[in-house]
């Protein structure tokens, strides 16, 4: 079984923004993340399960809270 990074979260009032980063145990792209949100439902709990697939496939991903924040 693969141990997960711990993520970072982020938080409006203290950051500026509504997030989460989500590390992979193993960086196949060094240097580089991406961006995960949705549109106007304002579902963040979609952008944060899009983050772990790509977070599974070592990649670093931010799920982002755009709207309703």
């Amino acid at each position: 079984m693969l141990k997960q990074a711990k993520n970072e979260v982020y938080h409006l009032k203290t950051d500026g923004f509504h997030g989460e980063l989500f590390h992979p145990e193993w960086d196949n792209y060094p240097g580089k993340a991406l961006i995960c949100f949705t549109g106007s439902d304002g579902r963040f709990e979609w952008s944060r399960r899009l983050s772990r697939v790509f977070q599974s496939h070592g990649l670093t991903a931010l799920a982002l809270a755009y709207v309703a924040e």
